[in-house]
């Protein structure tokens, strides 16, 4: 710390060090005799870790009292939607590119349940959309859209995404994205330079994508939002830097 500035706590430094992907067995074990529980645990629900934070303790053979089961069975239960749409574009070879969470779920934490995810994000290039919503209507896919009697396809005209699909049973919620930031934004990304880089990822045995390191590094730092900026938000940016 620097001079003359407070000392980190032991439950704020044990709370970081249980955010790494990779945490430092010794480091935790050294921390967890000087941590009040209580305020710990506190501080790692406002910060929303924990999940990532049980998940660790669990890896180190250490105890804990969190229930991460519902997170858990939310997570496989929206994976199992995602298998099958995934199946589906790789049969009419549609490269979708993963996005954060579920990405990094599977390639910085190796963990499907790390963190309470609400959708699966995917980026797609334009002249593909035709194909991904006959997909979705095969799936029986519903949009938010439809229940205000709109067009879902309406937003193509002046967003970079579409508005949230549905599975019927409402465990997966599906965030299509032909761009990373809104065209009304004076701030421009190269797209084709963007899809020129992406590498090939497995999804479950099915092909998928990732964007390059540096792109995703890119695109959490232009979507940290401005009044919810915790732990849960930049951790998957120092593990990305990490990894």
């Amino acid at each position: 710390t620097e001079v003359g500035a407070p000392p980190f706590l032991a439950e704020e430094r044990l709370l970081v060090q249980l955010s790494l992907a990779e945490p430092d067995e010794a480091t935790v074990r050294s921390l967890r005799p000087r941590v009040d529980w209580a305020a710990f645990t506190k501080l790692a629900e406002h910060n929303a870790t924990v999940p990532l934070v049980a998940a660790n303790l669990d890896r180190l053979g250490l105890d804990h009292s969190y229930d991460i089961e519902p997170v858990r069975k939310a997570n496989e239960a929206r994976l199992r939607v995602a298998k099958e749409l995934f199946a589906r574009f790789a049969d009419k070879r549609i490269p979708v590119v993963i996005l954060k969470g579920v990405l990094f779920a599977e390639t910085l934490y190796k963990n499907p349940a790390y963190k309470k995810m609400n959708d699966l994000d995917i980026l797609v290039r334009r002249e593909d959309l035709d194909a991904v919503y006959d997909i979705y209507e095969e799936m029986q896919l519903f949009s938010a859209a439809e229940l205000l009697g709109k067009n879902p396809r309406s937003q193509e005209k002046y967003s970079h995404h579409a508005p949230p699909f549905f599975s019927r049973d409402l465990a997966c919620m599906i965030g299509t994205h032909w761009g990373l930031i809104t065209p009304l934004s004076s701030y421009e990304l190269d797209y084709d330079a963007i899809w020129s880089r992406v590498q090939d990822v497995d999804f479950y045995g099915h092909p998928a994508k990732s964007m390059s390191p540096e792109d995703n590094l890119h695109h959490l730092c232009v979507h940290l939002p401005y009044y919810k900026c915790g732990v849960r938000e930049l951790a998957d940016i120092y593990n990305l830097v990490r990894q």
